[in-house]
This record gives structure tokens, sequence and C-alpha cells, in this order.
């Protein structure tokens, strides 16, 4: 099976998608394409053939140093540029097949290329509470509890941690 990761197209097949969430469903097919062509938002998709395996939705926001701490300790006191992560979701037949993988590693990219531009101390994450722990093995650290059981945990990694994540190894 070989997967394609690229920015969502009209064209795309998204109205069969379910990722087992329904406002990440419903997101796919009602907002994200709307959101990417009004400069809102930019919305990768993993398709296998004309099928959509997942998609992320990336935007830009600032942190406040305070905010991210310990990754904060060479910013100034002002708030930074960062890339959110706002949305992921993988089609429950690809979930446990490296979706998510190929879909951060566009986050990655992306996150580079605004570090390149205008500014990115890295990527930051309203992890909902079922994907707290794919996160957390992908090296992001919590840098905000959730208020409640059914409220986000705030993640965040930094940009030599993204940098590095790219940059194959040479051992």
């Amino acid at each position: 099976m070989t997967f394609e990761v690229r920015r969502l197209r009209a064209s795309d097949l998204t109205k069969a998608f379910r990722c087992g969430h329904h406002g990440l469903d419903n997101f796919l097919r009602r907002h994200a394409l709307t959101n990417q062509s009004r400069g809102l938002s930019a919305t990768w998709v993993c398709v296998v053939g004309l099928e959509v395996a997942g998609f992320v939705t990336v935007a830009a926001t600032s942190v406040k140093p305070t905010e991210i701490e310990p990754h904060a300790l060479d910013l100034p006191p002002y708030p930074a540029p960062a890339l959110l992560l706002a949305r992921m979701g993988t089609a429950l037949k690809y979930q446990k097949q490296g979706v998510g993988d190929l879909l951060l590693r566009a986050v990655y990219e992306t996150a580079c290329v605004q570090a390149k531009h205008v500014g990115c101390v890295g990527v930051l994450v309203d992890a909902k509470p079922g994907a707290v722990n794919f996160y957390a093995r992908k090296h992001f650290s919590v840098v905000q509890e959730p208020a409640d059981a059914e409220s986000a945990t705030v993640m965040f990694r930094p940009m030599v941690d993204v940098r590095a994540e790219l940059t194959p190894s040479s051992e």
C-alpha cells in the first residue's frame, strides 16, 4: 500500500472519512477546504489512491514564554510565533499503519518553512484525551494540564527537536 501526503484538494473524497471522532470527521468534510481557501489554515491529507486515510490541519499561532515552560529559556518576554497542530485524524481502517507519523512529518516540515520565513519556536497541540499518549510517544511535552477529563492537554515540541526529527541520524 502506497501512501501519499499532500495538501487537501477540492477533488478529495472526504465524505466517507471516519476516524472515530465525529468532530474531526465533520471538520474535514465541512470546513477544512473552506478554511484553507480563506487562508485560515492548511490541511494535509494522506491518501491511498482516491481515499483519504488521514488528515492534519495546521495554523499559525503565538505562544507566551510562560505558556511553554521549560522550553522558553532563551525567548524574549513577549509572544513568539509557533505552529498550531489544530486537528489530526486517521481513518479507522488505517489506524496503526503509520499514517499519523507521515502526517506529523508534514507538520514538522511546515514548521521548518514557517521558521525560515517568518519565525517559529515549535509546534503546539491541544491534544484530546485519547491522543495524549500518541503525542507523548512523539516527544511532545505537556505544558498545560487539562482543566477536566474532557479538556485538551496542551503539548509542545520545540524547533530544535522538530529539526532533529527531520535530519537523518549519522549512526
